[in-house]
């Protein structure tokens, strides 16, 4: 998730901005969905990725949609934002955290894929 955070901060600040409020959100939104997408790595080595306990059990799949929406909401309510002093990001900062975000699970189901 460390490598996923400082890919995504490097990334911004390289092709989109150098602000540091910015990359710092930048930071944070990473971190936060990687921590949210890491809940699909913690179903067994043998289960398959798709059809697994993990993904079979409902209340995953609300406390997903719940923290992600109080993510969201935290962006789009300027009073809030304003409280956690929080810049406004564009869209293609959303996206790069977001891909980014993904690393470590796409990283982790590899393995269990071609482990040996």
């Amino acid at each position: 998730m460390t490598l996923a955070v400082i890919i995504a901060v490097l990334y911004c600040r390289a092709y989109i901005t150098t602000d540091s409020q910015v990359l710092n959100n930048v930071a944070f939104l990473t971190l936060a969905f990687a921590q949210l997408f890491h809940v699909f790595n913690m179903s067994s080595v043998h289960s398959r990725f798709l059809v697994n306990d993990i993904t079979k059990n409902k209340f995953i799949w609300y406390a997903l949609l719940i923290c992600t929406a109080l993510i969201a909401m935290v962006y789009v309510i300027p009073q809030m934002r304003l409280v956690l002093d929080l810049a406004w990001m564009p869209t293609k900062i959303w996206t790069v955290a977001i891909v980014a975000s993904l690393l470590p699970l796409v990283t982790i189901q590899l393995y269990k894929l071609f482990r040996l």
